[in-house]
């Protein structure tokens, strides 16, 4: 390996190695939101640091620079991965705003038991990630689920939805949008 290219990695850390000392000096003065703001800071230029060898860093590792992302731009595994990224969060983040909104505007009256409907709209929040995904594997089952059980009821053919991967996104989209439509229905109870 180059020993001359070999240092030019540690310039991405000069920066937070540099600044560290005076933050540290601050953070006596300071919120813990600027101490995890510096910390991430760090983190990300060690990050990057590592990023331009081939695996760890260490006497025998081969320094390659940006040859590593140059690959993953070509790599269809990461492609794939934006494309699933970006129809997750397409779907997700508008789905939770409007299910939220919908469901505070009709928890914003003064009717009986209300209090108990806001806690059970909040109580999603509560619900720990593994009981959901328990709930909605029993629910998506292409066996014995019941949403499949609905759709033998009409006339509609069954879904391979978990065994598909093309169908599990969305699974996984309607799972969290219902996990996280307690956390916008507050809020939205809160501005009403």
């Amino acid at each position: 390996m180059n020993a001359a290219r070999r240092p030019l990695c540690w310039w991405f850390l000069a920066a937070s190695l540099a600044l560290t000392p005076h933050f540290a000096r601050a953070q006596s003065n300071t919120d813990e939101t600027l101490r995890r703001s510096i910390r991430l800071y760090e983190d990300l230029q060690v990050e990057r640091a590592l990023a331009m060898f081939r695996e760890v860093i260490s006497p025998s590792t081969p320094f390659v620079g940006t040859a590593n992302y140059r690959q993953m731009l070509h790599d269809p595994i990461v492609a794939q991965a934006i494309q699933h990224t970006l129809v997750y969060t397409v779907l997700f983040v508008p789905g939770t705003m409007v299910v939220g909104l919908f469901l505070a505007v009709a928890m914003n009256r003064k009717i009986r038991f209300i209090s108990f409907y806001r806690t059970a709209a909040y109580a999603t929040m509560a619900i720990s990630t593994i009981s959901e995904a328990i709930v909605f594997i029993w629910l998506f089952d292409p066996s014995y689920g019941i949403v499949n059980y609905f759709f033998s009821l009409i006339g509609l053919p069954q879904q391979q939805f978990l065994n598909s991967p093309s169908e599990a996104l969305y699974v996984i989209v309607v799972m969290t949008i219902w996990g996280w439509t307690g956390f916008s229905v507050v809020v939205y109870l809160a501005a009403l």
